[in-house]
């Protein structure tokens, strides 16, 4: 059961930030919310944690007394109840991603220190919870990103832990393929995010030195093109908001950390930079440490590595929160004793968790929203609300265009079948979606007009 924690927030003012104009101009309003906890079966660091509909899959990791485990706990944010009934094919920490109604566990290792790696990618279907494997083409511990129908895993630490690997693996859930390609070069990813049709790898440690190297694929060419980040560095944490990519924090040539905040804006093109309120490093390109929760990126955590990057000199319990409703930044801590790393960091909707980590915890931390996330945007076409969302029994589309116009709006599922289409003609959309005969979970709703296109997640509820 979740236990409540009282916590404090402090706002922290920033003079200086710089936030660029671009058409799509969003908000989303965040109620207050509260930190509880729940707990897994057992204390662990390095497991692997991502979302799909409204469960958490967590998978792996080291337990505080032994070797490596395979199990796999799943948490439902909405119940309240953990299924630990599963488990990997191979015990280990691995890297997860979810894409298309599956979820991944790819690669990772099976010994610490000693670095011994694996190939293996556990693939849980969560329509039937039916398991299947793959294999990735280089044994490593990875980094992966997905859109909505592409998985990638790119780069890694290859065995023994001294070398690193450019290797790319390509799952198309669609076709069932898998393709291959490569960095531009060898590295342990810094950090990895999709950003609208680009998925960013960015930075990353080769031995005891770190690159600004961005490598960057675009979904719809399948072109790879390349960046840079302002100062290179290492494990950094990385999460998106809207068209904007931030890559936060990381270990620096010299072996100190940095608090640079890069922000990458898609829709411009344009690179601008801020800082954390304290500098500090994360756990890298296999464990994502920064999500966003209904317009607000969460920076959790970190710390500091030893020179060789291979293990914590110390930690920090901060949490550097910036808010796209009001550009303004604060910070939070987790409670006593909660000083993560190596932990795994989800978002659902309006859920935010931090789960496990070194030291060997079993706790998972829950920042759970008062009331739904409610989008509000404007184009230079049109202005539109979503809302509620989460949504249980009705999801209400508000739109108001320019000009006359005629479009669909339309709902898909997380498997991108349309489930539900309404087509208009008028310079107002006043639609309600009666949701009780659907199944909770994940869906899109996407408004196609002939001056524009607008696409959005909504969570429905049981």
């Amino acid at each position: 059961m979740k236990k409540k924690i009282r916590q404090h927030t402090s706002m922290k003012g920033w003079s200086k930030l710089i936030f660029l104009s671009f058409v799509l101009l969003c908000s989303t309003i965040s109620p207050t919310g509260e930190w509880t906890q729940t707990n897994f079966s057992e204390g662990k660091a390095y497991v692997s944690g991502v979302a799909s509909g409204t469960k958490v899959y967590y998978a792996g990791g080291s337990p505080c007394d032994g070797p490596f485990t395979s199990k796999v706990e799943i948490y439902d944010v909405i119940e309240d109840s953990w299924d630990t009934s599963h488990n990997l094919s191979k015990a280990r920490a691995a890297t997860a991603v979810a894409c298309g109604g599956k979820v991944f566990f790819a690669g990772g290792t099976s010994l610490l220190p000693g670095y011994i790696m694996e190939s293996r990618v556990d693939i849980l279907d969560t329509d039937h919870y039916t398991w299947s494997t793959a294999e990735l083409s280089v044994p490593r511990w990875t980094a992966a990103v997905s859109n909505d129908s592409i998985v990638i895993f790119a780069g890694g630490i290859l065995e023994g832990g001294e070398m690193m690997s450019n290797a790319v693996d390509m799952y198309n859930v669609n076709t069932d393929n898998w393709t291959t390609a490569e960095l531009s070069e060898p590295r342990y990813v810094g950090t990895a995010v999709v950003v609208g049709d680009l998925a960013m790898f960015a930075g990353g440690s080769y031995g005891p030195n770190v690159t600004k190297r961005i490598d960057i694929y675009h979904f719809s060419t399948g072109e790879w093109t390349i960046d840079s980040l302002s100062v290179a560095r290492g494990n950094l944490a990385g999460t998106v908001i809207g068209d904007k990519a931030f890559f936060a924090g990381g270990m620096t040539n010299d072996h100190s950390t940095s608090d640079i905040v890069d922000i990458f804006d898609a829709s411009t093109g344009i690179w601008s930079t801020e800082n954390l309120s304290y500098p500090r490093a994360f756990s890298g390109g296999a464990a994502p440490n920064a999500v966003t929760v209904c317009g607000k990126a969460y920076f959790v955590n970190g710390g500091k590595l030893d020179p060789n990057n291979s293990y914590w000199i110390s930690s920090y319990n901060i949490i550097d929160i910036f808010d796209s409703n009001n550009n303004t930044w604060s910070t939070t801590a987790l409670s006593y004793l909660n000083h993560k790393v190596n932990h795994a960091v989800v978002a659902v909707d309006s859920f935010l968790l931090i789960a496990g980590g070194t030291p060997c915890q079993s706790t998972v931390d829950i920042f759970t929203s008062s009331g739904p996330c409610k989008t509000s945007c404007s184009t230079q076409n049109f202005d539109y609300n979503i809302f509620p969302n989460p949504a249980k029994e009705n999801l209400k589309i508000n739109a108001s265009f320019k000009n006359n116009t005629s479009g669909s709006l339309l709902l898909f599922d997380v498997r991108g079948q349309a489930v539900y289409q309404y087509k208009f003609k008028d310079d107002l959309l006043n639609h309600q979606i009666d949701l009780n005969s659907f199944s909770p979970g994940l869906y899109i709703v996407e408004i196609r007009t002939n001056i524009g296109k607008i696409v959005e997640k909504v969570m429905v509820l049981e």
